[in-house]
């Protein structure tokens, strides 16, 4: 692309917008990467592994501030890469677990019933594992993953937008049944 403004004033339209579209990929690959690498440390350093974790045997006290070391990042970063990576590494283990599931199922569909021995009884198919049922969040880690969603908006959708309150109900927002309250472009009602 070019070194210094100039290059850049030099470059066509199309050339702008399609080095934006590179650089923004490039920018939730790396994010994407970054989620990744901080999953894994945060399994490295997990507690029960004490003096032995990762974190600890570099002198921190937690896998947050050593990423906060390494990468010169802010704590509210560290604390969303880490939570991003495990709704990364929660959708991958539910996928292979499903994957798994699959497979065993053909297995078993290869194989007599089990009310053929006891043809009084009903039919029995084998359970689901609870760890083959993908996560609510499942789709988001897939979006991450294949680099159409940043490590920023996974976040913000992990988040939702909020937990219900005591005494919330399904369809009511926080000023009753309906649509909440309109806001002025200055936030006031």
């Amino acid at each position: 692309m070019g070194r210094s403004s100039a290059d850049y004033d030099a470059l066509s339209d199309e050339q702008v917008l399609a080095g934006q579209a590179l650089i923004a990929d490039s920018r939730r690959a790396l994010e994407t990467c970054a989620a990744w690498m901080a999953a894994t440390l945060a399994r490295r350093s997990r507690a029960e592994l004490g003096g032995n974790g990762l974190a600890a045997r570099h002198g921190f006290r937690t896998p947050e501030d050593l990423l906060q070391s390494v990468s010169g990042s802010s704590k509210g970063d560290a604390v969303k890469l880490f939570a991003v990576g495990r709704l990364l590494s929660e959708t991958d283990a539910a996928e292979k677990a499903a994957r798994e599931a699959a497979d065993a199922k053909k297995l078993l569909d290869g194989t007599p019933p089990l009310n053929e021995a006891a043809p009084d009884l009903p039919p029995v198919d084998p359970p689901v594992p609870a760890a083959a049922v993908p996560p609510w969040h499942a789709p988001i880690g897939r979006a991450l993953r294949e680099g159409w969603l940043s490590v920023e908006k996974a976040d913000s959708l992990r988040k939702g937008p909020g937990r219900p309150g005591p005494g919330d109900h399904p369809g009511e927002t926080r000023h009753g049944p309906g649509p909440a309250p309109r806001r002025s472009a200055h936030g006031e009602r």
